[in-house]
């Protein structure tokens, strides 16, 4: 790798938002929510600077995984990971496409994918190291969610895939399809195209859940009646049943915990919501991952003075003012 394409990745990899940013993607997500289209989001991952970063226990004798990935993951996570991926297919003929690692705790699949290219020619990913090359094997895998990838020593392209998928099933079982082309004799296109699919199982994660069920009248403006929380190292889910006010109506509540900077429904969570103002909605979020499942839970409403306090464990739930904290 030449300085040129270093001082482009670093370019890549460290993006400066403007002012305002989150506001409009926020504003951008929500009214995407309706049509559920998940577009896959692609990441360039520095892979030659963060090598430099990690730990020698990340280096695992398989080579990287999840943990790499994950940058700051908990032991307890890390021991949550399947290593040993019963699977099949991903075997085409100019690139081999193997599951490394893979956890699934029941509301979001996390896989890492290590694709070899065949004949010596180099994996390489659309738009960002995916330029059209005589040596090298364009590929693709997945289908919905966010794709992040970066590079090993020996020429190993790998691919972080999280996908958000629902199941109480205790195995999922995967279907991704997977795909190659080479270039054109020209070297202006990509061409020769093939597809596959891989084909994994993966145990789910028992999550620990609380719920409590509790009419509250919020301002007028909402009527949560329903609070549920599903953790585990991986991540929580909260889960928020409520019936909008006449003049909130279809409008997303802008729901935090504890602090607004704790806004559940930022830009790069995962969101979703169902029902109808009539009836009421469901608010699914997946936000931050506390040391271990809460007892009590502080939610808030941007825009408004009061918030409640769920407490599990007795099964109540209190309106406070703002001023009391």
């Amino acid at each position: 790798m030449n300085e040129h394409e270093l001082e482009e990745r670093l370019h890549h990899e460290r993006i400066i938002l403007p002012e305002g940013f989150d506001g409009r993607q926020e504003a951008v997500l929500f009214r995407a929510m309706a049509h559920r289209r998940r577009p896959a989001k692609r990441t360039l991952v520095l892979a030659a600077a963060l090598a430099l970063l990690m730990c020698a226990t990340a280096l695992a004798a398989d080579g990287l995984g999840l943990a790499f990935f994950w940058r700051d993951a908990s032991p307890e996570a890390e021991a949550l990971v399947e290593k040993h991926i019963p699977q099949s297919g991903g075997q085409l003929d100019d690139a081999t496409f193997t599951v490394r690692e893979a956890v699934f705790d029941g509301n979001t699949l996390q896989a890492v994918v290590a694709v070899q290219g065949a004949h010596g020619k180099r994996a390489v990913m659309q738009g960002y190291n995916g330029n059209v090359s005589a040596d090298s094997v364009l590929v693709d895998c997945g289908e919905e969610g966010s794709i992040e990838w970066a590079d090993e020593e020996d020429g190993t392209l790998l691919l972080y895939i999280s996908q958000a998928i629902s199941s109480e099933e205790a195995q999922l079982s995967v279907t991704w399809p997977c795909s190659t082309a080479l270039a054109s004799a020209d070297g202006s296109r990509w061409v020769s195209q093939q597809s596959g699919v891989l084909h994994f199982e993966v145990p789910r994660i028992e999550a620990q859940t609380l719920r409590l069920s509790a009419t509250v009248d919020w301002s007028g403006l909402l009527t949560v009646t329903d609070v549920e929380v599903a953790y585990t190292p991986l991540g929580m889910d909260l889960q928020i049943r409520y019936v909008p006010g006449e003049r909130l109506k279809n409008a997303v509540p802008f729901f935090y915990v504890e602090r607004e900077e704790d806004a559940v429904n930022h830009r790069g969570g995962e969101i979703s919501r169902t029902g109808n103002a009539q009836d009421g909605y469901t608010l699914h979020a997946r936000f931050y991952t506390p040391d271990s499942l809460p007892h009590t839970l502080t939610l808030g409403v941007r825009g408004m003075e009061e918030r409640v306090l769920f407490d599990f464990d007795r099964q109540t739930a209190t309106l406070i003012a703002k001023e009391a904290e």
